[in-house]
Formats: C-alpha cells, sequence, structure tokens
C-alpha cells in the first residue's frame, strides 16, 4: 500500500474512533457563563470542575428536543441550569444520586429555539462527570427564535381553517398565539395532537379583543405517547384567537375546521307507508340531508337520503311492518365550497 493510502486510512481509523468516546473538557480561566465553552448539539463530554460550576454553550440553528443523559460520579445530588441568551435562567433539574450507577443521574430533555442556550453543571469539586446530548428536530410553520416570538396577542400569526400548524412549547415560553377567521356561525372543530412527556395540553379560544371565551385539554396517553383529543366551541361569525399553552413542554401540532351546527328532528307523522318529518329550524344553513334506513347502524344497503331546502320532509314507499331509523344533518354553503355537520341525535318510527 503506497503512503498516502496508509496515511489517508490511518486518519479515517482515528477520525471514526474519536467519535466513540466523550471529549474531555476543562472549566474555563474565569469560569463565566460569559466564557462558557462552546459544545454542538449532538455529542459526548466529560469533564470536572473543580470550583463545582461549570458553563457550556449550545448555539441552537432550528427549533429542537435535545436529550440529555448527565452523570456525575459523586454520592450526592448535582443540578443542571438551563439558561437564555441574555443570561436568565429559564429551568432547573436535580440529578439524584443513583446507587446502580453510583453516581448523580438525569436524564432530561431541553425543548429549544433557535439562538444561544447556556448549561450550567453543578457538581462536587472532586468529581468527574459526562454528559450526552442528542438531538431531533422539530417542524414549526412559523419558527420562532429568540428575537421572533408568538408568545402575547399582538405577536399572533394568521392562520386559516383546514390549515395544519405544527409548533412547540418550549422552556423559554408557555404560550403561542393563533389568529383566525370564522366564516360563518357554527362549531370550530379542533383535533390537536400534544408530544409531551406527561401531565396535560391546554388550549384556549379568545375572542377579538383578546378575552378568553373557551378553554379545552388533552391528557397524556401512556398507550399512545403522546396526548391527542378533538373540541367542538360553538363560536359566531367573526375573528378569534386561539392559544396553545401549557406547564409540560413539546412540539404540537392541531388543524382547525368549521361545521354547522349539528340539527335534529322535531317531530314524525306516520301512515302506514308515508310519512312527515319536520325538521328543526335554523337561519344560517343552507339546506338538510335527512336519512332514514330500516338499519339502526345505516347500513348503505337499507338507507336512503333526501336532500331538502326546507324543515319538511315527506317520505314514501315505506315498509308498513317495519321500525325506520331517523337521522338529519345540515349544510352550509359559502364562497364556492360545502360544509356540512356531523349527523344529530337518532330518531326511531315504529310501524
Amino acid at each position: 500500500m503506497k503512503l498516502k493510502n496508509k496515511i489517508i486510512l490511518l486518519l479515517a481509523i482515528v477520525v471514526g474512533l474519536s467519535g466513540c468516546y466523550p471529549m474531555t473538557t476543562k472549566a474555563s480561566s474565569d469560569n463565566t457563563i460569559q466564557n462558557a465553552m462552546s459544545i454542538s448539539e449532538n455529542g459526548t463530554y466529560s469533564g470536572a470542575a473543580p470550583e463545582e460550576e461549570v458553563y457550556y454553550r449550545l448555539d441552537i440553528q432550528q427549533a429542537e428536543v435535545v436529550t440529555m443523559t448527565f452523570e456525575s460520579y459523586q454520592n450526592y445530588s448535582a443540578s443542571i441550569t438551563l439558561y437564555d441568551n441574555e443570561y436568565d435562567k429559564i429551568d432547573d433539574w436535580n440529578a439524584y444520586y443513583d446507587g446502580n450507577r453510583n453516581a448523580a443521574y438525569e436524564k432530561v430533555n431541553l425543548y429549544l429555539c433557535p439562538g444561544n442556550h447556556y448549561i450550567k453543571l453543578r457538581v462536587d469539586k472532586t468529581a468527574t462527570y459526562s454528559f450526552q446530548l442528542n438531538s431531533k428536530k422539530v417542524t414549526e410553520t412559523f419558527p420562532e427564535s429568540q428575537t421572533d416570538r408568538n408568545d402575547i396577542l399582538s405577536q399572533a400569526k394568521s392562520v386559516s381553517l383546514g390549515q395544519k400548524i405544527y409548533g412547540m412549547i418550549g422552556n423559554e415560553d408557555k404560550q403561542d398565539f393563533y389568529v383566525f377567521d370564522m366564516p360563518f356561525s357554527g362549531n370550530l372543530v379542533v383535533s390537536h395532537t400534544n408530544y409531551i412527556e406527561s401531565g396535560q395540553a391546554d388550549y384556549e379560544i379568545l375572542n377579538s379583543e383578546g378575552n378568553s371565551i373557551s378553554s379545552f385539554r388533552a391528557y397524556y396517553d401512556n398507550n399512545k405517547g403522546y396526548a391527542y383529543d378533538k373540541d367542538y366551541i360553538k363560536l359566531d361569525k367573526g375573528r378569534y384567537y386561539i392559544k396553545a399553552c401549557g406547564y409540560y413542554n413539546g412540539p404540537y401540532h392541531f388543524v382547525m375546521s368549521v361545521k354547522p351546527e349539528a340539527g335534529g328532528i322535531e317531530s314524525v307523522t306516520r301512515n302506514k307507508t308515508k310519512a312527515t318529518v319536520r325538521l328543526q329550524k335554523a337561519d344560517d344553513v343552507s339546506g338538510y340531508i335527512l336519512q332514514y334506513s330500516t338499519s339502526e347502524k345505516f347500513s348503505k344497503k337499507s338507507t336512503k337520503s333526501k336532500t331538502v331546502k326546507g324543515t319538511t320532509v315527506k317520505l314514501s314507499g315505506l315498509n308498513k311492518n317495519k321500525i325506520y331509523y331517523l337521522r338529519v344533518k345540515r349544510y352550509k354553503k359559502y364562497n364556492g365550497k360545502t360544509y356540512y355537520s356531523d349527523y344529530g341525535n337518532t330518531y326511531t318510527v315504529w310501524p
């Protein structure tokens, strides 16, 4: 093998092996946050802190979840503190002594927006420590940073119904605001998923003046590994805000849609093979779709439909010996689109 090729091979081996071992770090001479050591969001680091604390600087380019696994080889607790770009404390965690590891240990997720962040480790002055960082990028419809946020009403981002919104409640904020318009009175439907670690995810609807009018939440599901729910909020036509909030950090996404309010059947008059159905009236709809069936589950084979604009529906050709099940939904035509409500309660008509 030629000398040049041997050198290239040797360098490749050295580079490959370097990723298998932690980078040893040393506290800066003045040991202050302003002189913190820069590290990557993916890497393994170790060191000692003769003055009992050491600072690291973490520069983030895109929203990320950074998982930090920390050990300090001492027989009592250590601590981790997170600071923002202005050196203000964001959060902190205790690393408690773990007898199985014979070290103070903690594994924590850092939910970070783009910008500069600082980590302070407080450990025993005679101990050595090590930690590993692994990051995962987070998609945001409106990327936040330490200088561009949507944490208050005046910073709310404009969104549309039907648009899937991605965001994250990070360590530096507890709420995100969005503004939207209801095209007509009806039910706002919000389907929301939050990738939190525990607890609940909260949402709030505010009117155009910023006053809260409704709130709802989803609880963490151990089987799913996230929180999910779908909520219905009755709103009039107009402008509103939706706030994603809570004390539990994590990425989220939600989508909003609008449906006319579900209606029902007021009365049914049956005469053997015929029936007259009177529907509950709604002023702000374009029409109604009535389903009638001999199947309680409204199977396709046994079900017929009638679309009407009025609230009186005449049925004929019924089997005089059978029970019929009826239900109705409303529809609204707006700006070239048709919006449908859910079906209302089932109405049973006996022979």
